[in-house]
């Protein structure tokens, strides 16, 4: 009867140490896998970049680097976290953060640390340095005249989003919605005169713009004005049918062409500065100098025409114009006009200097 009794006993306490592995199973069970059975609380922070004209989560397919800036509940930086795309290879990316349990607020620029390491943000100081001190200057170089030069940038992303990790096991998140600050502008030059020569040394073309400083808001800030050069050009042909005046259309000739590929930092409506794209002949004499914003604005289309403006400019980031030009014929190189075509979109111009 005693080793029946024994063996009552030990089973039970069998029985028991099994619930109570149960429940730290159940307990734990959010964490136990990727944390080894640790149940203290574990915050991650993901990033989503839909701000986009496709309207899909592009951030795992764009996003090269992430720079993390967190501040407490008082507004002082306490620590900032980097990872660079070789952590980003999964589409389910998350941040790992070392914080302590509370109310927290994000500011992610992203592009920081990308190959070209074209931009600079000022060192935080944790426990005093606030938000409002954390703004993003565009590297640039001086020209022999003074100009403030820029060419090939890397892409830049802007978030900011607060965050509540609460003292609870388990893993918590957070999401930091993205908006892309840079700009590609593919501008393809197409003289109607035959046998005009399109090399590369023959034309400039560039933007100036004064939009290379922005504050911790991703709002642009007051900044000297600065001109954006080709970072690719190349020299093409093609064939064009032209219609002279009386709408007779000629035969197909081969036409030269100029194409140059230049980057361009956030657009922002109403700006202080005109943004303004430049093409002058090699000697330096304009040809044609138009106003970027207002052109891009126009061919919207009727698809987005209820989108704002200003929404319009932070999702799109791919800007193709081909100008035609018609020479006057005179000894001067001076041009009768041009036509332009914008992102498929033909625009007649009107706010245009020759």
């Amino acid at each position: 009867m005693k080793l029946l009794a024994d063996i009552r006993k030990l089973a039970l306490s069998s029985l028991g140490m099994l619930a109570v592995s149960a429940f730290v199973l159940t307990a734990c069970d959010s964490t136990i896998y990727d944390y080894e059975g640790d149940c203290d609380p574990h915050f991650k922070v993901g990033f989503r970049y839909d701000m986009n004209m496709k309207f899909v989560d592009a951030f795992s397919t764009e996003a090269k680097s992430v720079s993390l800036f967190v501040f407490d509940s008082t507004g002082k930086f306490v620590k900032s976290f980097e990872s660079t795309v070789d952590a980003m290879a999964s589409n389910n990316y998350m941040m790992d953060v070392d914080l302590a349990p509370g109310k927290y607020s994000l500011l992610a620029w992203c592009g920081l640390n990308d190959g070209l390491h074209s931009y600079d943000v000022p060192t935080l100081t944790p426990g005093s340095s606030t938000m409002q001190e954390l703004k993003n200057t565009l590297k640039r170089q001086a020209a022999d005249d003074g100009t403030a030069v820029v060419g090939e940038i890397d892409q830049l992303y802007h978030g900011i989003a607060e965050a509540d990790f609460p003292d609870e096991e388990g893993v918590h998140t957070a999401i930091v919605p993205l908006m892309k600050d840079t700009n590609r502008l593919k501008v393809v030059l197409q003289n109607l005169s035959e046998d005009s020569a399109m090399g590369v040394d023959d034309y400039k073309i560039f933007v100036t713009a004064e939009n290379g400083l922005l504050d911790y808001d991703n709002s642009l800030m007051a900044d000297e004005l600065l001109t954006y050069e080709p970072y690719f050009t190349q020299e093409g042909a093609s064939e064009i049918i032209v219609t002279t005046r009386d709408e007779q259309p000629t035969d197909g000739k081969m036409y030269n062409l100029l194409m140059s590929e230049m980057n361009l930092s956030r657009l922002v409506k109403n700006w202080q500065t005109p943004y303004k794209l430049h093409i002058t002949d090699a000697d330096g004499n304009n040809i044609i100098t138009v106003s970027l914003v207002e052109l891009f604005l126009l061919v919207k289309g009727k698809e987005y025409q209820s989108m704002d403006d200003q929404e319009y400019l932070d999702r799109e980031d791919d800007f193709n114009m081909t100008f035609f030009l018609y020479s006057s014929g005179k000894d001067d190189g001076t041009y009768l006009g041009a036509e332009i075509i914008i992102n498929g979109w033909k625009v007649v111009l009107q706010d245009v200097d020759f």
